[in-house]
């Protein structure tokens, strides 16, 4: 237990000392660069920017853009975060925030996250989805607005 502890609250600059080189511990970081560009970054980016209008299957379906619209808002951040934590280890190898827990932690948050939404698409989902056809349903009967007519009764 010393060991993980000590392992996860040592910077690298100080566990480099204790090698022959007298360099910060290496670390790959392209994985990890390429899961917050591609999952973190580009995805709800893209989703945000283009997404909305050019998928056909999200375009007019609320239940979809409602799950789009908080998976991108809880990525996002997660992201940047990502980001903060990576550039601490690359650069600055002897803060506090190059330490491996929160480069845990981070991975962590990612975890929150996954087990949030298979949660959501299990127990969630359907629901939303009864919900919502059920309310197209409905609609084919409600008449549809007249704009002359609103615009006639505001004055």
């Amino acid at each position: 237990m010393g060991n993980l502890v000590a392992w996860l609250f040592t910077d690298p600059a100080t566990e480099g000392l204790n090698t022959t080189s007298g360099l910060p511990t290496a670390m790959n970081f392209l994985p990890w660069l390429l899961l917050v560009g591609i999952l973190g970054l580009l995805l709800p980016l893209y989703y945000k920017v283009e997404g909305r209008r050019k998928i056909p299957t999200i375009k007019n379906h609320r239940v979809r853009k409602y799950f789009l619209d908080r998976m991108s808002d809880q990525l996002l951040p997660w992201a940047i975060a990502g980001l903060v934590i990576l550039g601490f280890r690359y650069a600055l190898t002897s803060s506090f925030f190059a330490w491996r827990i929160w480069h845990v932690a981070w991975v962590g948050w990612l975890a929150v996250i996954v087990v949030y939404w298979i949660y959501y698409f299990i127990r969630i989902y359907p629901s939303h989805m009864v919900g919502f056809e059920k309310q197209k349903e409905l609609s084919k009967f409600l008449p549809g607005s007249n704009r002359r007519r609103t615009a006639s009764a505001r004055r």
